[in-house]
């Protein structure tokens, strides 16, 4: 997975579960929001987006993943961690990439 995403300017993570969530249902093909930024500062990507919310967290839980998130040791390698969430847009412009 760090392979395919090095260097990737934005990175879209599915990061569906929490820990405890993931400890009985990790067959369910999901990821924690810990491994999604654990694989983003591996791969040394600049942007990480959390996606593919579990649909029974409510937006407080999904605010404290994403504090969570920018939290985590790895994260400070990171430029941005951001919760997708209904209506955002991200413009990629041409030009704008950046060489790590």
């Amino acid at each position: 997975m760090i392979e395919l995403c090095r260097g990737a300017d934005v990175l879209i993570h599915d990061a569906q579960f929490t820990p405890e969530e993931f400890a009985v249902k990790a067959n369910w093909g999901h990821c924690t929001v810990d491994y999604a930024v654990t694989v983003a500062a591996a791969a040394g990507v600049g942007r990480l987006v959390l996606f593919h919310h579990d649909p029974s967290h409510d937006d407080a839980t999904l605010d404290a993943l994403a504090d969570q998130a920018r939290n985590h040791p790895a994260a400070a390698d990171l430029d941005e961690v951001i919760c997708a969430h209904e209506g955002l847009t991200i413009s990629l412009q041409p030009g704008a990439l950046r060489s790590r």
